[in-house]
């Protein structure tokens, strides 16, 4: 009798520790663990690019980066330009910048993509208007956009609208496309209402080995397929349960909300998700880094500042577009040349590769990328 009752008791515990371990779409829950000086150990810098600074090319802000074969293609959001980069020098082969109520103009630029199949530079603008441009940065020809969406990507001839907005409510949930070759569009999800203002620096849409998007609220990573989406990992995070009066708090008192997420070190949200071979990164509000181990199905956070490398820090984490191995961070000029001058100051050893001298505190940021250490995870 004892037995048989040991036998259900054990079997509960069981079925207890499986749920807790599974997710709610069914999949595995995978558990964060804060493992400082993680991202070092794993990765190394191979390229810093200095983006030119000229009269043509004040950038304020970086709200983009799409790899282009061996360039990069840029978005300054409030500085309205788009330039495309050289991969080495970061000089600037061609820039667009074309405010004005005109054909192949804009107000103000809402996100860019790039059609590799056509070679063509995208612009969506806030006129509703979806204006193609070739890498020379000629005005080509333009289409109409119904809704308002917060980002777009694109491949495979296919251009993807994603995060319809509506006042302070998102449906992220809901994916327009918009096929290049047919000239067909087709939304893809339900539209789901999310209110919720509050958005994390980076991106909730990234296209690297496959696309990936993040709804806020949401601790589920998402992959686009050709005939929808689907959870491919759930994070659990021990301080991530907003009450319903916390969240009506970010939209009637933002600072009471930020003041409680920070003090409390909440975790509401994550985005910025790009796979590479062996890892998947992302980062979270509280800007820290996090490295899924694909192999090992184990995450790792990470919050650093790197002082021997120009004092990069994990808030420096910017996720670019591109099938390429490569972690990206943006580094400003200010905060590069005074890593700079205490290099030197304090006698370490400088790779010739991320030295410029030439670059003062208020020029153009620099685009710095870390490639993986041949190590296991």
């Amino acid at each position: 009798m004892r037995s048989v009752l040991m036998r259900k008791y054990l079997g509960l515990l069981l079925g207890l520790f499986l749920y807790s371990c599974t997710g709610k779409n069914g999949q595995e829950l995978l558990i964060v663990q804060s493992t400082p000086g993680y991202f070092q150990d794993k990765f190394k810098p191979c390229s810093v690019i200095p983006i030119e600074t000229n009269d043509s090319l004040l950038v304020s802000d970086i709200e983009r980066v799409i790899s282009v074969d061996r360039d990069y293609l840029l978005l300054s959001s409030k500085s309205n330009i788009v330039a495309l980069l050289d991969g080495t020098s970061g000089k600037a082969k061609a820039i667009i910048n074309r405010v004005g109520t005109g054909p192949g103009e804009y107000r103000r630029i809402i996100d860019i993509a790039y059609d590799s199949i056509s070679q063509r530079i995208l612009i969506y603008n806030d006129y509703s208007k979806l204006l193609f441009y070739d890498l020379n940065g000629s005005f080509l020809s333009d289409i109409s956009v119904e809704g308002s969406y917060e980002f777009i990507v694109c491949r495979n001839n296919e251009v993807i609208f994603y995060n319809a907005l509506e006042g302070y409510s998102c449906q992220p949930f809901m994916i327009k496309k918009y096929d290049l070759s047919k000239g067909e569009w087709i939304n893809v999800g339900n539209n789901t209402d999310i209110e919720f203002p509050m958005r994390i620096k980076g991106r909730q849409i990234v296209a690297s080995k496959r696309i990936w998007f993040n709804a806020p609220l949401d601790f589920n990573m998402y992959c686009l397929s050709d005939d929808g989406f689907s959870s491919m990992y759930e994070i659990g995070y021990p301080k991530s349960a907003l009450s319903k009066r916390l969240i009506k708090s970010a939209v009637e008192n933002p600072m009471d909300f930020l003041q409680k997420v920070g003090e409390d070190e909440i975790v509401y949200g994550m985005n910025s998700v790009r796979e590479l071979n062996d890892y998947i990164i992302y980062r979270t509000n509280q800007m820290d880094i996090c490295l899924l181990g694909k192999n090992k199905r184990m995450v790792h956070s990470d919050k650093f500042i790197l002082q021997d490398f120009f004092n990069l820090s994990s808030n420096d984490y910017f996720p670019h577009d591109g099938n390429d191995n490569l972690v990206m961070f943006v580094l400003s000029a200010e905060k590069y040349t005074e890593g700079l001058e205490w290099l030197k100051i304090y006698g370490h050893d400088l790779d010739n590769r991320f030295v410029f001298e030439d670059v003062k505190e208020d020029h153009n940021p620099l685009l710095v990328f870390f490639q993986p250490i041949d190590i296991s995870q």
